[in-house]
């Protein structure tokens, strides 16, 4: 497995999904989660590069804390450092910066969702083992 041009390999934490997968201690909903979580991945994505093509400061937060935090939740821990880097760059004022940041979260996102496949059956095969 390698990194994207941006250094994000397209992996979710096996920590993170082993405690949420004994939260919900439901085989059927932690999958779903996952599959929920990748079908809504693009529509917070554009979401968050329309309000940055906009410099609408608080849309940009909402949207980027959203991802975040569904991406902390499943793991991609990638995806959430690189929203942390867009708030901080937000909060700042710092658009152009943001704006490169965000074409930056987009292919990291594009890799996640390209090894989507992938991340499901190990998230499965997660389920079998706790």
């Amino acid at each position: 497995m390698s990194e994207d041009a941006d250094g994000v390999v397209p992996v979710l934490d096996q920590v993170t999904l082993t405690v949420l997968a004994e939260e919900l201690n439901d085989t059927v909903a932690f999958i779903r989660f996952l599959e929920r979580y990748f079908r809504m991945l693009p529509g917070r994505t554009e979401r968050i590069l329309h309000a940055l093509e906009q410099r609408d400061t608080a849309q940009t937060m909402d949207a980027v804390l959203s991802l975040r935090i569904s991406s902390a939740m499943v793991g991609a821990l990638g995806i959430e450092e690189q929203c942390r880097t867009l708030q901080d760059m937000v909060h700042s004022g710092a658009w152009p910066a943001a704006a490169l940041q965000g074409s930056r979260l987009q292919r990291t996102v594009d890799r996640f969702r390209d090894s989507e496949e992938r991340l499901l059956r190990e998230g499965e095969e997660l389920t079998r083992t706790t």
